[in-house]
């Protein structure tokens, strides 16, 4: 206690010597006595001073430039919207360009995010995707008795619904369901290294996948796929041309066929 006094008087002195014959103010003395401060007590005070300086808050980035709102965003749209129009429409196929417009204007505000992407044409993953498509079209579907999704569309209507269906179906929906699967969920669930954890991620996001589709079977074993075409060179633009070739294939059939069912 003897030496903290002595310590203190000493500094006092120096500070009154540093002060005298000067027009010294307040604001002269806060640099010296920091620096004081420091020197008695340094292990306190610049431990506070290191805490200040790692829970400073980082700002967030814009929503547009956000990677992870990019895979996250358009996917609860597309959910969401469906949830709507089934709700408020007996007819809730006809609206599917309404749809196609909301998820579009989603997708071009993360363009910039989704150009930066590696988009690379890759033969694996178009034939892929092509098998996964004829698989799809050759497991048999019942046309049934059903009233046409466009409901009762005609002319220039109905051929702009078409449009925005194969829109919707061959570009944006791959695009979307692969960013939020195979890229967000997939990656996510990948809790450790090594080929059992690549495994239960799949298999998981690819349940997830076929929970959304009324054929779970095809639809779990296209999830699959896409998951390793994704992995096969770490590509997630490689699930999307998949994704994309297999619905291309599957649209194209179902206007040549008209049995629209098996989209």
């Amino acid at each position: 206690m003897d030496d903290l006094r002595e310590t203190l008087a000493h500094r006092c002195h120096r500070w009154a010597v540093t002060s005298s014959g000067s027009a010294t103010t307040l604001a002269n003395y806060q640099p010296l006595f920091t620096i004081e401060l420091v020197e008695l007590f340094p292990v306190p005070l610049r431990a506070l001073s290191l805490q200040q300086q790692v829970y400073t808050p980082t700002p967030l980035p814009p929503l547009w430039r956000d990677p992870m709102a990019a895979r996250i965003l358009p996917f609860a749209v597309l959910m969401l919207s469906a949830l709507v129009v089934s709700t408020l429409s007996t007819a809730p196929g006809a609206l599917y360009p309404l749809r196609t417009a909301l998820l579009g204007a989603v997708v071009a505000l993360f363009w910039p995010i989704y150009r930066a992407l590696d988009w690379r044409l890759d033969p694996v993953a178009l034939g892929a995707g092509a098998a996964i498509g004829a698989m799809w079209c050759v497991i048999p579907v019942p046309a049934g008795d059903a009233a046409p999704p466009y409901g009762t569309l005609a002319g220039a209507a109905l051929v702009g619904w078409y449009l925005a269906r194969g829109l919707g179906t061959v570009l944006l929906v791959p695009l979307v369901e692969e960013l939020f699967f195979r890229d967000y969920l997939e990656g996510k669930l990948r809790l450790g290294q090594g080929r059992a954890w690549a495994v239960a991620a799949a298999l998981v996001s690819a349940s997830a996948f076929a929970a959304l589709h009324d054929r779970w079977a095809e639809a779990l074993v296209a999830g699959l796929v896409f998951s390793w075409v994704c992995r096969r060179r770490g590509r997630i633009g490689d699930a999307v041309l998949a994704h994309a070739v297999a619905n291309a294939v599957v649209y194209g059939v179902a206007v040549t066929t008209g049995n629209l069912q098996i989209i």
